[in-house]
């Protein structure tokens, strides 16, 4: 695989010397979808395969040539779709309704931040920064060097701070090693009650883009969001994304609600200064706390939990299949 990728790599900088358009192609089933394809196709397909699943956080990692039947499948099995498909239930005759997005049902806002702090031996005065680089080894590795400068310059500017940084087990013996060094003193923790527990406790937070965005925006937490990929990947998706945000807050608001680094902006020194902004002013992070509340009430938070209203979608599909004879008088 490693020979595939080292070809499509080489093409990739072949064309950006020659100033060359391409289009990576797979399938080719959503040509027709968006502006006409334009430029010199790359074929992708031989570069295929889910790489890791993490259903929890509704992240997965496949290589640019996976077929979309591959990752249905794969996700399927956790009951979760892709998010094109409702529409294609649709136009099949089948129901499918917006039930709001699980993270409301997490506990992420009910967490206590002051017996986090007496747990942890955290001073209750003390400047708190929730750092979370991430859930997969490739996250740790790209950004927990760029936080760990941001936190060296944060410390300068913030006498007594203190990190609390939630991690999970896949990753926890590399973050521990990275951290040790630290001059900080940096609190590391597992499980979902301390990962809640030291979002609330925190001042703010810094953390890699993803589905915490919203279970930070969920625990009141203000927020910066930062994000690195490999050169190669980024020079792919940077031709391919027409979206302009990474951070699901702001996708949601479409507009800059939460502070975004990604790529080059996401260094020590940039991360330090939107973090700081954060921590010395309780008006920005009392703007930012609005506007989460603005995008979650998008995703139901104003309403009935979303297993309730799963539920009650599902029984309705059920009367309604009933109520038009179709069940062959089964009851």
């Amino acid at each position: 695989m490693q020979a595939v990728l080292d070809a499509m790599a080489e093409r990739v900088r072949a064309a950006a010397e020659g100033a060359q358009a391409l289009r990576p192609r797979g399938g080719g089933s959503k040509d027709f979808y968006g502006n006409a394809p334009a430029g010199e196709p790359l074929d992708t397909r031989s570069y295929a395969g889910i790489v890791s699943y993490e259903a929890s956080e509704l992240v997965i990692t496949a290589r640019c040539g996976t077929p979309l039947a591959e990752l249905e499948r794969a996700l399927e099995e956790n009951g979760q779709m892709l998010p094109f498909e409702p529409p294609l239930f649709a136009r099949a005759g089948l129901p499918c309704d917006f039930v709001g997005h699980p993270v409301l049902e997490s506990g992420a806002d009910k967490a206590d931040g002051p017996a986090f702090r007496r747990r942890h031996a955290i001073p209750s005065d003390a400047p708190l920064l929730c750092v979370l680089p991430g859930s997969r080894m490739g996250e740790v590795r790209r950004l927990l060097p760029h936080f760990a400068d941001a936190v060296q310059l944060l410390a300068v500017r913030f006498p007594g701070l203190r990190v609390a940084l939630p991690t999970v087990s896949t990753v926890a013996d590399a973050v521990r090693a990275q951290v040790a060094g630290w001059t900080v003193p940096v609190t590391v923790v597992e499980g979902d009650d301390d990962k809640y527990g030291a979002m609330a406790a925190s001042t703010a937070a810094l953390a890699a883009s993803g589905t915490v965005a919203l279970e930070l925006a969920l625990a009141g937490t203000p927020a910066v969001i930062a994000y690195r990929l490999s050169p190669l990947t980024w020079a792919v998706v940077n031709r391919m994304v027409r979206v302009e945000y990474a951070n699901l807050v702001n996708l949601l608001l479409n507009r800059p609600a939460v502070p975004e680094l990604l790529q080059g902006e996401c260094r020590g020194d940039r991360l330090a200064e939107e973090v700081g902004r954060l921590m010395d002013s309780e008006k920005l992070r009392d703007v930012q706390r609005r506007a989460a509340r603005e995008a979650l009430a998008k995703l139901g938070a104003d309403g009935a939990a979303p297993s309730d209203r799963a539920a009650e979608a599902v029984l309705a599909a059920i009367g309604q299949w009933r109520n038009s004879g179709r069940d062959g008088g089964l009851r």
